[in-house]
Formats: C-alpha cells, structure tokens, sequence
C-alpha cells in the first residue's frame, strides 16, 4: 500500500481481484486508489479495471472474498469445537502424544509418555519446580523439552 501511495508503482497484475484485499477496508483504500487515479490500473487474468470504470464488480469481488475469509473463520472454529466436544484435540499433540495423520487422532508416545507422567509425577510432590523438572527430565533422562528458556 505505501508503495503504492508514494507513487512507486501505478499498476497492479493480480490473478484474480480478490487476491488483492481479504477485508473492505484494505479494497476499498484500493478503489479509492484507482478511483483517484494513483493507480492507473488493476489487471487480472480476465478483467481490466481502470479508474474510470464502474466499480462495481471489483467492488463485488472484493466483497466475495472478504465474505469466504469470514465463513472459513467461521467453519474452521465450528469443526475445531466439534472435534474438542468429542474428546479429540487441535493442532499439534503435546510432549508424550503423537499425531496419527491418518485418522486424525492423538496417541500416546510409546517412547516419551512415561517420561512426561514421570514429570507430573514430580510436579505433583510440589517438591520441584517447573525448571528443576526440566533439568531433570533433560539430564537423568535425556528427554528433550524444547524449551530451552526453562533451563536458564
């Protein structure tokens, strides 16, 4: 946008309009751009909009991929509630669980779960702290946390 706006470029070569803006005020400070004439054009494998023309069916275009931005949104947190509500979990598993790709469920890591019951184990005696866990887990059991900050 500012490169636009200080003038650098005047054009923009885009496959479709709605890879331009996933949200109206971003398309709409590029209507009023072309509109102002600092761009001179928009191209698309289809279209060519120009500041003199009706704005109408970018303006269309634009809105039609704001509208599929906010359904996916959408969609993706109802799935991701579903599949919770149902016992099952989002993203990457925690240390001591696997992702099966395949079914999409979480399992227990044949090699590393018994190492992270036994840090609860420890956390539970409340004798340890989260670092000295660490520590423990990384040296006794050479079991690889990640967090590098938790053994400063």
């Amino acid at each position: 946008m500012e490169t636009i706006k200080n003038q650098e470029i005047d054009a923009i070569l885009t496959w479709k309009a709605d890879r331009i803006a996933r949200n109206m005020i971003e398309g709409g400070q590029i209507i009023h751009l072309l509109q102002s004439n600092i761009l001179k054009v928009i191209q698309t494998r289809y279209s060519c909009f120009m500041p003199n023309d009706n704005m109408l069916s970018l303006t269309v275009e634009m809105g039609m991929a704001n509208q599929f931005s906010l359904d996916l949104s959408k969609n993706v947190k109802r799935g991701n509630k579903t599949k919770i509500n149902k016992g099952g979990v989002c993203g990457v598993a925690s240390h001591g669980y696997l992702n099966n790709k395949v079914d999409k469920t979480v399992y227990s890591d044949p090699d590393r779960f018994h190492h992270v019951r036994k840090m609860w184990d420890l956390c539970l005696t409340e004798n340890y702290s989260v670092s000295e866990i660490c520590k423990i887990a990384d040296k006794d059991w050479n079991f690889k946390t990640g967090f590098k900050r938790c053994f400063g």
